[in-house]
């Protein structure tokens, strides 16, 4: 629970840092690619690019695999961190605030989020990045 907690709470703070900083004069690229896990295609999630040497970094949503950054929410030149998150009901129950709500989990393993090992140089031009994510 914790884990999730943390991870929701990166996720926020993450997409505040990047919505603040729209409208800023940085050129950006367009940045696609694909995201599987144990060979399937990721249904839903989010894809962070965090920025290590860079001015912004952005955030994604996943759809049947797929994510991109395009126009104005496009990627600068730089080094980042990736992070990738898929939130999935578990068929259970748990108490929350006095009331049963579905329990939901990260089913991305933490060393592709939290604990991220995962790293992109986007370069400018058009740039593909396709993760592959195995069970840990």
């Amino acid at each position: 629970m914790i884990t999730r907690t943390i991870t929701v709470a990166s996720f926020v703070l993450l997409s505040s840092l990047v919505f603040g900083c729209s409208g800023d004069d940085v050129e950006r690229f367009l940045v696609t690619g694909s995201v599987t896990f144990d060979g399937e295609p990721v249904s839903t999630g989010n894809i962070s690019f965090v920025p290590l040497d860079c001015p912004t970094g952005g955030t994604a949503e996943i759809e049947n695999g797929k994510y991109s950054f395009a126009g104005e929410v496009g990627l600068a030149k730089g080094n980042y961190s990736v992070e990738i998150t898929s939130m999935q009901k578990t068929g259970n129950q748990v108490k929350q605030y006095n009331e049963m709500v579905d329990e939901i989990v990260n089913v991305i393993p933490m060393k592709y989020n939290a604990k991220t090992t995962l790293k992109a140089n986007v370069s400018g031009g058009r740039g593909k990045f396709d993760f592959d994510l195995q069970t840990d």
